[in-house]
């Protein structure tokens, strides 16, 4: 029995995470404002600013939110050995994944009657005005943000009104915010599957078969007619084949060509399956998740051909096509006079993931790698990357309309200089990514884009022993925002978000 070798696995793991945080909102109509559409990046400034004493108390939430997972998973392999790199393996493997979702979100709103309404400026809550700036590339654009809360007075305001007449509880909020978003599911997933190694000389192929059986309960509630919440949820079992073939031809050492189809399995994201939904019906926005997602499956084509031209050198060319049925977008609707928790929103913002009927990828990528060992000494540890992919994509959507796919920019690129030399690993990299489709609107003038974003990150790695490494890191030197869009046209800016630049180091021990 040397020929046949048995392998197994098992494992737990638990993850928990924690958000909590407070939210307030004042607010003051400044009356007349005006507009400045000189820049990408808009300017409404109003004629007179608010002051402290003009922003009224709006609402108090306290958000907690709980997230536990827990999985247990087992595998069980056996390999057959055929001799010269050809083998046949069999296995099954098991996988069950309890998820939990808890929103405590109270919410407590302005007084009734006026007379027992209030200012950031009545009680000296408010801070200084600040300047911020959005725009990177112009440092001297200050957008006037102000006034600010004092957090330590406001604070403890709160936490000595709250549940008074100052700061009422809004129950229907409360219990609405509270329930809603909650959800639990469970999924099994019992998979078995044969693969082979079989080679030929120069080509190799490698067959594939694997099943999958699902199993998916979704537990939660939902908002009913707008004041009544329900439990709702969700069951469903599908069975999946998922075949695949890889050909490697490898006609010489330093060159080797690739063909490969496969067909893949792809699940929703778990807080997308829930039935209910969060809402702010101060900002008039609301998520929603949809336990009917199905998983989408897609047949994948590949092929690459690879030239190793030189030691540490390599350029590559690809094409890739997938075929996709029931794909996953995201719609964003705007809704008029909604009933939320008994409170009337005048305009309200959803967004809810769906399935398309089908969508395609279709593309060409390179890859152009060097490291440049013919120069002397400590040069030699220089090297330089290169890599580009152009993409055609297609969306489908339930209506007939057609877009592109969503989060799949149509052109990357990407540049890298490395260097490895002893003890010592760096790199400076330059990485494109271009627009892409965020959410499909409706109407289509809604749509909403990532823009173009650049980033120039770079990293330093020493070793100190064999297994200990001290590094640095730099991320975003260029500070670089992210940027969303509306309706296909760039001037349209529905968010400009500004990160900074991160700077962090730290030690790696590998035991």
């Amino acid at each position: 029995m040397d020929d046949f070798k048995l392998a197994y696995e098992g494992g737990y793991s638990r993850n928990q995470t924690l958000d909590q945080y407070p939210l307030w909102q004042f607010r003051c109509n400044p009356g007349t404002v005006n507009f400045d559409f000189g820049d990408k990046i808009y300017n409404a400034a109003p004629v007179t600013e608010c002051t402290a004493s003009q922003l009224q108390f709006r609402q108090f939430q306290d958000f907690h939110q709980l997230n536990n997972e827990e999985i247990w998973q087992g595998k069980l392999d056996g390999t057959y050995d055929l001799g010269g790199e050809s083998f046949v393996k069999i296995g099954g493997k098991y996988r069950h994944t309890d998820r939990s979702f808890d929103q405590d979100q109270p919410t407590w709103t302005r007084a009734t009657p006026n007379a027992n309404r209030w200012t950031l400026g009545q009680f000296n809550l408010g801070g200084p005005t600040v300047c911020v700036y959005p725009d990177s590339k112009n440092t001297d654009r200050c957008f006037s943000n102000g006034p600010t809360f004092d957090i330590p007075a406001l604070r403890d305001f709160t936490n000595a009104n709250i549940n008074g007449a100052l700061i009422p509880l809004d129950a229907a909020a409360t219990l609405t915010n509270n329930t809603t978003a909650d959800f639990s599911l469970t999924e099994k997933v019992a998979a078995g599957y044969v693969m082979a190694n079989l080679r030929f000389g120069a080509v190799t192929v490698t067959p594939g078969l694997r099943y999958e059986h699902t199993s998916l309960d979704v537990n939660g509630f939902r908002l009913q007619n707008g004041t009544t919440i329900v439990p709702a949820g969700s069951s469903s079992d599908y069975d999946d084949w998922l075949p695949s073939v890889i050909v490697r031809v490898a006609p010489s050492s330093d060159t080797i060509f690739r063909l490969a189809y496969s067909r893949s399995l792809g699940r929703p994201d778990y807080s997308a399956l829930s039935p209910g939904g969060s809402y702010n019906t101060a900002e008039g926005t609301a998520s929603f998740g949809n336990p009917d997602l199905k998983p989408y499956r897609a047949d994948n084509l590949d092929a690459t051909a690879e030239w190793y031209f030189a030691p540490g050198g390599l350029f590559s060319v690809g094409a890739f096509a997938k075929f996709i049925q029931n794909p996953i977008f995201t719609q964003t609707t705007t809704l008029a006079n909604q009933v939320i928790g008994g409170v009337t929103i005048p305009t309200l913002r959803t967004a809810q993931p769906f399935n398309a009927e089908k969508g395609d990828i279709i593309g060409i990528e390179a890859q152009y790698q060097q490291q440049f060992t013919f120069l002397p000494g400590a040069l030699s540890g220089l090297g330089v990357q290169l890599t580009g992919t152009l993409t055609d994509s297609t969306l489908r959507l339930p209506t007939g309309r057609t877009s592109t796919f969503p989060q799949q920019s149509s052109f990357l690129y990407g540049a890298e200089l490395f260097y490895q030399r002893g003890i010592v690993e760096a790199s400076v990299a330059f990485h494109n990514t271009g627009k892409s489709l965020l959410a499909i609107g409706d109407p289509d003038y809604n749509d909403q884009y990532n823009d173009d974003l650049r980033r120039l990150d770079a990293k330093i790695s020493v070793a100190l022993f064999d297994n200990v490494r001290v590094f640095a890191e730099g991320q975003n030197l260029t500070d670089e925002p992210t940027r969303q869009y509306q309706g296909g046209n760039p001037d349209w800016l529905i968010q400009n978000e500004r990160y900074g630049r991160t700077f962090y180091g730290g030690v790696s021990v590998q035991f």
